[in-house]
């Protein structure tokens, strides 16, 4: 039984990690297609 919850409590931080480490990853590109769009346009 505890090897088991540590086992999901493990997957959970993963995820956790795993899912900010994307959404960084999803800011920073869009941030630099918005810095890509304005030099088009200057």
């Amino acid at each position: 039984m505890n090897s088991t919850m540590h086992e999901v409590i493990n997957f959970v931080i993963t995820l956790l990690v795993a899912v900010s480490v994307i959404s960084v990853i999803v800011l920073v590109n869009h941030a630099t297609k918005e810095d890509r769009m304005k030099d088009l346009k200057s």
